[in-house]
């Protein structure tokens, strides 16, 4: 123990650590269940099982497939993108 009565550094710096730790966990967690709030039982789960609860929580509640139009703007995403990749390359 620390002569003001406290906890030993190491307990302090191992506290912080397994917190922010923790936090980690719980944020990416949550990103997950926006990007496919679907929920699974048994070995399988995707988009072609039924899920036994789906969350109407995210954009992305109730997926029905990628449409030409969001294929094409994806498309062109990645070619500007790519763009821009090559121009700062070439500086």
């Amino acid at each position: 123990m620390d002569e003001a009565g406290g906890h030993a550094r190491w307990v302090r710096v191992s506290h912080w650590i397994g917190a922010a730790s923790l936090l980690v966990l719980a944020v990416t967690g949550f990103v997950i269940l926006m990007a496919h709030p679907r929920l699974y039982w048994g070995e399988v789960g995707n988009g072609l099982t039924p899920a036994l609860i789906e969350l109407p929580i995210s954009r992305n509640y109730r997926h029905g497939g990628f449409t030409c139009e969001a294929i094409e703007s994806r498309r062109q995403v990645w070619d500007i993108l790519r763009a821009a990749r090559e121009s700062l390359a070439t500086l």
